[in-house]
């Protein structure tokens, strides 16, 4: 664990020490989460779940949530990884009635090189990116070790990879929406049922609104679109740009627009 983790857990525990911890690190998942798609959507109804969760906490400790956002910033930029999964299960808050377990980083890791075959190149010639998808994806942890096994290897995960992440569990749903969406990865994490097709909510990262748009359409978003006619799909005005916002994955030392996310999540 780096010192970014350490500090997060820090921080964490003296946040709202009063309040139940799962309260507590759910309430920071749903402001980051919204704070960082509200850029692009501008949602009253969003916006007013954010103040609604602000509001209940004391200056002090809105303070704290602006420091464990810039841990979680540092943490993902000096060791790409699942830090939330990492902490969630660290800090003991979850579920083990609800089988809320992450599968440990490394072990997703070694998955996703393996997933990175001799034919791989091949892959990428038809279409020029790959599409992972990922029907139970929890906090992000094996979409997160591909984008960097793809990057050990010498692709660009941000222009050659798309994905889509679904789980059941909102806050699961949420953590990997921030990870992916701080990581700079094109794609769109959905909430509900893989196995139902029961779906309520659909995130896209802010790199599919800002280049999403080069990369064709695939096969993976397609059929969702064919097969959920209850998910309306979110869209924007937003005038995208050719390049990505952060290069190597570093997406907080070069782009613009993590100002932008700073600063949102700084107002409250």
């Amino acid at each position: 664990m780096n010192i970014h983790s350490l500090n997060f857990k820090k921080i964490f525990k003296n946040t709202a020490p009063h309040t139940n911890r799962y309260d507590v690190f759910r309430d920071f998942i749903f402001m980051a989460s919204i704070a960082i798609e509200n850029v692009f959507l501008k949602s009253e109804e969003k916006e007013s779940d954010y103040m609604r969760i602000v509001n209940k906490y004391k200056p002090d400790d809105i303070e704290r949530f602006t420091q464990m956002y810039a841990e979680l910033i540092l943490a993902l930029d000096s060791e790409p990884s699942d830090i939330l999964g990492s902490l969630f299960m660290e800090l003991e808050i979850g579920s083990a009635s609800l089988g809320q377990f992450f599968t440990p980083y490394p072990v997703c890791k070694m998955l996703s090189e393996l997933s990175i075959g001799a034919d791989f190149d091949e892959k990428l010639s038809k279409t020029g990116y790959i599409s992972v998808s990922e029907p139970a994806s929890g906090s992000g942890s094996m979409l997160i070790a591909f984008s960097q096994s793809m990057l050990d290897k010498g692709y660009n995960p941000q222009r050659q990879m798309t994905f889509q992440a679904i789980d059941l569990d909102p806050i699961a749903a949420r953590m990997a929406y921030i990870q992916l969406s701080l990581l700079g990865l094109v794609g769109e994490v959905v909430i509900g049922n893989t196995l139902t097709l029961d779906f309520h909510e659909i995130l896209k990262t802010p790199a599919f609104y800002l280049w999403g748009h080069t990369l064709k359409r695939s096969s993976v978003f397609n059929s969702l679109e064919e097969i959920s006619s209850k998910v309306d799909f979110l869209r924007s005005d937003i005038n995208a740009e050719n390049e990505p916002f952060c290069l190597n994955l570093d997406l907080f030392s070069n782009c613009q627009i993590s100002k932008s996310l700073s600063n949102k999540f700084a107002v409250f």
